[in-house]
């Protein structure tokens, strides 16, 4: 019988070389412990209590050694299948028959080729729990391995029988009956085992994608890691939350994927696919992204250089300018919307994700929005988003880039404030001190001006276009240079994360009828809007 069937996959056969390894190597060690107080027992007990001769210990230590050799040739590189099926069964074998000679040459009033019974029953069910292996598979290594148990059975019933004290017969009939016990106990908890294993993985799989980890969580959609059965590139797979499949909820999921996908410039993050379960349940593929987002940036290591800060707005603005150039309006650029990785070499490179609140400025859509709702994050969110939320256009999006320019500079938003309303109010009626002002070190004062241009209250003071406001901010790269070098260098001393995280997915969120009652500032969030006069109403 072919072990193919084990290794279906890449993650399959690690997962499999991988408990091998593990199980060999647990063996090795419990093995290694007996021995230590065999010895001690030897010394202070009773002498050659298990290892009657020289060649015993020898064979019992052998199958120490053969246990950690596997264990460590399992931790090594990846093993061709063939070769991985062949340290399976080989090992167990060969381990099995050298217990079967330190059994034969023990003494003999043990009864010590049941004491050799007795470590396969453990060994072999132990590795069914373990190494998820078909039962077929299990079945097969653990006949392999039992042979040489009737061997020694006769052997030392032999010696009984020379010495009246066991029947020969008796004595390999019981280890066949408990080897015969052993193996069935085995295929059952492989056949367990396995099999919930592939319930797993078909509850798991969407489409060609199996979901490997969940990575991020939002109002719309779920985030996971997944794999392709095919394609060897990484992914991440979004699906529709469940509390969220209803009608509307689909309808605005597709088209969050026919925007995001209509977008081709490389700083905008790329969708692969979209798909949905026999069981109704929505999906799209996307690149998987290794790195860290601004807030996760600022959240670490402080606020950014100036020359760092036009370089990474330089950009966003590029990715923002195409979506603008075909009607479309992101309504959320944060610090947590704009991811930092390394891309075919380059350091520092920049993507901007999560479309799930944009709007598409030539069509009309009222049946998957609410009138007067206001969609977005408090904390970079325009003042016409708040007071004419029905009205807004390509300049939101300045203004949340100008606001994650300000994050950059000074580690802090804009206005901050305890509950949505302050917040507001400061985005509406307030200016925020001049990040040199509120660092209280100079920061150069054409960075300083385009971000304070693009906080501006009236959309015509901000620039008048995301390719106008990248235009801006190349002309002075020249100035303040942040080259290949510099990015390379602080990637290469920054403190990443344990695992390097995709982007969390915060898209379209749950309604609510208050200011910001069921949201935390920075969280996105999309609000029924009173009227602008209530909020103005609120002035301190």
């Amino acid at each position: 019988m072919s072990p193919a069937s084990a290794f279906n996959s890449t993650s399959d056969h690690e997962l499999v070389q991988r408990r091998i390894g593990t199980t060999f190597g647990l063996f090795g060690l419990l093995l290694l412990g007996v021995l230590v107080l065999a010895t001690i027992a030897n010394v202070i007990f009773v002498p050659a209590l298990l290892f009657g001769k020289d060649v015993a210990r020898i064979a019992y230590i052998a199958s120490i050694v053969l246990l950690l050799g596997a264990w460590r040739a399992c931790r090594g590189g990846r093993l061709d299948w063939r070769l991985l099926a062949f340290v399976d069964g080989g090992t167990l074998f060969a381990v099995i028959a050298l217990l079967s000679v330190t059994a034969a040459y023990a003494p003999t009033e043990l009864h010590t080729e049941h004491i050799a019974a007795s470590l396969f029953a453990l060994i072999v069910p132990l590795r069914a729990a373990l190494v998820p292996t078909p039962p077929a598979w299990t079945v097969l290594v653990s006949g392999v391995a039992a042979t040489p148990l009737p061997v020694t059975a006769y052997v030392t019933g032999i010696a009984g029988e020379t010495s009246g004290a066991f029947p020969r017969a008796l004595g390999i009939v019981l280890v066949v009956c408990w080897c015969v016990a052993a193996t069935v106990a085995a295929a059952t908890i492989s056949r367990l085992v396995y099999g919930l294993r592939v319930q797993i993985k078909s509850a798991m799989q969407f489409g060609h994608y199996t979901l490997e980890q969940k990575i991020g969580e939002g109002g719309m959609g779920v985030v996971y890691r997944a794999r392709h059965a095919m394609l060897r590139r990484p992914t991440a797979l979004k699906l529709l939350a469940a509390s969220r499949a209803d009608s509307i909820a689909t309808k605005r999921f597709e088209r969050e994927v026919q925007h995001t996908s209509r977008l081709t410039h490389p700083n905008t993050v790329a969708i692969y696919d979209y798909g949905h379960t026999l069981d109704g349940v929505f999906y799209y593929a996307m690149e998987h992204l290794d790195g860290l987002t601004l807030a996760q940036v600022c959240e670490q290591n402080g606020p950014q250089s100036a020359a760092r800060v036009i370089h990474i707005l330089a950009q966003a603005a590029r990715a923002l300018d195409e979506a603008h150039s075909i009607g479309l309006i992101h309504r959320d650029v944060k610090p947590s919307n704009i991811f930092l990785c390394v891309r075919g070499g380059l350091y520092d490179f920049v993507k901007v994700l999560d479309f799930g609140l944009v709007k598409e400025v030539a069509a009309r859509e009222t049946s998957l929005s609410t009138p007067n709702t206001i969609a977005g994050t408090p904390l970079y969110m325009a003042p016409e988003t708040i007071a004419r939320p029905e009205e807004v256009d390509l300049h939101v999006d300045i203004y949340g880039l100008g606001a994650v320019g300000y994050f950059l500079l000074t580690g802090q938003p804009p206005f901050t404030g305890k509950s949505a309303v302050e917040i507001y109010h400061g985005h509406l009626y307030e200016r925020p001190p001049s990040p040199s002002e509120r660092l209280g070190k100079p920061v150069p004062a054409e960075i300083e001006d385009l971000v304070m241009a693009c906080l501006a209250k009236s959309p015509r003071d901000r620039p008048s276009t995301a390719g106008e406001l990248a235009d801006l901010l190349d002309a002075m790269q020249a100035a303040h240079p942040w080259s290949k070098a510099d990015a390379k260098a602080w990637w290469q001393s920054c403190r990443m994360p344990p695992k390097a995280e995709t982007h969390a997915v915060i898209g379209d969120p749950n309604l609510t009828d208050g200011l910001g009652a069921t949201a935390e500032p920075g969280t996105a969030l999309a609000i029924r809007r009173r009227s602008s006069s209530s909020v103005a109403s609120r002035r301190r």
